[in-house]
């Protein structure tokens, strides 16, 4: 969702800008309300352009192609990849823009890029701060650069994994030994419900951080404990079914 942002007047100055055209001018204006809070943004030039020129049609989608290469050459615009997508990078962007709160990146974070952001737990505002390695391994995977889970929606909503419903069926309660012959036996304890994932518990995020540095498909995990099973079984040297397959060298 677009934020508000500030226009400095420096910005009408400068060389690179002015040699923009008008149009061009307003579309670069226009997508610092678009970038995350990160300054990022991806290269989806028809998204672009209803984001920026949603009711006019003096603007085509190949505009938006020439606007992104003209500002890309004058480095006002810093593109990098991550798996078979790219991105940009405003150049800049946190010399202009301080908002109040930054909220968790929605894209991939420019290489060597340091942010800090914004969660909400137990009632109180956290911050923490991420580099690109560590965020761009926890949020994507080289295979498919697509999202493990949900980052970046507004700041104090739960963060949940979407994933399926279904939960697996709880083992008995070890506790609870079979009676002997003539005798009731103590009661069974109520079934334990599975824990659903959630972004900004702690616990949670930590056990999601290590579970993709051992490259476990987050996407197939349904709960924090079968998560920290996972986690357990790679790390002792077992093989966990919801690894990700690894590519063979080629010969």
């Amino acid at each position: 969702m677009p934020r508000a942002r500030f226009v400095h007047p420096e910005m009408l100055t400068d060389a690179d800008f002015a040699e923009l055209s008008p149009y061009n001018r307003l579309f670069f204006i226009y997508m610092l309300t678009v970038a995350d809070d990160a300054g990022n943004f991806p290269d989806d030039v028809r998204e672009l352009r209803a984001q920026t020129f949603p009711h006019n049609d003096e603007v085509s989608v190949t505009d938006i192609v020439e606007f992104l290469a003209n500002a890309t050459e004058r480095t006002m615009y810093v593109p990098y990849t991550l798996g078979v997508r790219t991105w940009y990078h405003i150049r800049n962007f946190h010399k202009y823009q301080h908002p109040e709160r930054s909220v968790a990146p929605k894209h991939p974070l420019y290489p060597g890029q340091k942010y800090t952001f914004s969660y909400r737990e137990k009632g109180k505002w956290r911050r923490r701060t991420v580099t690109a390695d560590e965020w761009n391994m926890e949020a994507y995977t080289e295979r498919t650069a697509s999202v493990h889970f949900k980052v970046g929606k507004v700041v104090g909503q739960n963060l949940h994994l979407n994933l399926p419903h279904n939960q697996p069926n709880t083992p008995s309660d070890p506790g609870s030994l079979p009676s002997t012959t003539g005798s009731p036996g103590p009661p069974a304890s109520p079934a334990r419900k599975p824990t659903p994932l959630n972004f900004e518990i702690p616990r949670h995020f930590d056990a999601m951080q290590d579970a993709l540095r051992l490259g476990i498909n987050l996407n197939a995990i349904e709960n924090l404990e079968m998560l920290e099973e996972e986690v357990r079984l790679v790390r002792s040297g077992g093989q966990s079914k919801h690894q990700w397959a690894k590519k063979k060298p080629q010969p």
